[in-house]
C-alpha cells in the first residue's frame, strides 16, 4: 500500500480497518485474516482520476455501522459501503 501515499485518517469496527491516504485512495483491511478486505482488492484502481486529484482531502473516517464508513473533508462527506 506504500504506493496510496501517506495515511491521513484511520477507523476501525469489529474486523476491518479503514484507512484514508493523502491521494484520496481509501483501502480495507481484513483485521482477523491479517489481509485486504475484498473492496480494497477490487476497487483500489478503479477510483475516478478526478477525485483522486482533488485539492480537498479526506481529514476523516468514522464508523457508522458494520459494512458502513462516513469520510470527511473540509467542505464534504461520503459514505462507503462495503456490500
Amino acid at each position: 500500500m506504500q504506493e496510496c501515499g501517506v495515511p491521513l485518517a484511520m477507523a476501525s469496527d469489529e474486523d476491518k480497518l479503514v484507512v484514508a491516504y493523502d491521494s484520496n485512495k481509501m483501502a480495507v483491511f481484513d483485521m482477523l485474516n491479517k489481509c485486504l478486505h475484498e473492496w480494497t482488492v477490487s476497487n483500489i484502481d478503479k477510483l475516478p482520476s478526478n477525485f483522486l486529484s482533488r485539492y480537498n482531502r479526506i481529514v476523516g473516517v468514522v464508523p457508522v455501522s458494520k459494512s458502513r464508513f462516513m469520510f470527511y473533508t473540509n467542505y464534504t462527506y461520503f459514505v462507503l459501503d462495503l456490500h
